[in-house]
């Protein structure tokens, strides 16, 4: 007999519900598992770095330096990834900190428009509670410096390309 693909069970989230009101919320320990896994890789992601606040578990600065051919190359971009309290269940949102640099989708808050982020009709598009930290770092670096550069106008190239020599000449 064919097994039907079926979406969370009534189980899977009263065990996770279950978990959120315990003294360690089922978010928090599954926060604290997603760090594990990223500082514990056998092979580290080059030029990517995620760690979250020391004040606040559920929320991560992550970094990552652009190394694909494209108008990005060489731009370390800062984000911020802010998790709910029901996370995994929901996913987080993410901020480009970087505010000079320009990205189609990048919206006026800096918060990254991406369907796994989006909301319709009460769910989330393209959001799986399977996914940890590490996964959804990946997605997005591949995602943001996958571009198609014809988005971006001639004048947003150059500008792109100023600021990232502006911020490649920095010294603190």
């Amino acid at each position: 007999m064919k097994r039907q693909p079926t979406k969370k069970s009534g189980m899977e989230k009263a065990a996770i519900s279950a978990l959120l009101v315990q003294k360690k919320s089922f978010s928090l320990q599954r926060l604290m598992h997603d760090y594990k896994e990223i500082t514990h890789q056998d092979v580290p992601i080059p030029g990517v770095s995620a760690l979250p606040l020391d004040n606040d578990f559920y929320e991560w600065q992550w970094n990552v330096k652009a190394a694909t051919n494209n108008v990005y190359k060489g731009a370390v971009l800062h984000f911020k990834l802010s998790f709910p309290k029901d996370y995994p269940l929901s996913p987080p949102t993410v901020y480009l900190l970087n505010t000079e640099l320009k990205h189609p989708n990048v919206m006026p808050d800096r918060r990254i428009c991406l369907d796994m982020f989006e909301k319709d009709k009460g769910n989330y598009k393209g959001w799986k509670s399977g996914y940890t930290v590490l996964s959804i770092l990946l997605q997005l670096q591949m995602f943001f410096f996958d571009i198609d550069e014809n988005f971006l106008t001639i004048d947003n190239k150059k500008l792109i390309q100023e600021n990232i020599n502006a911020m490649s000449e920095f010294k603190c």
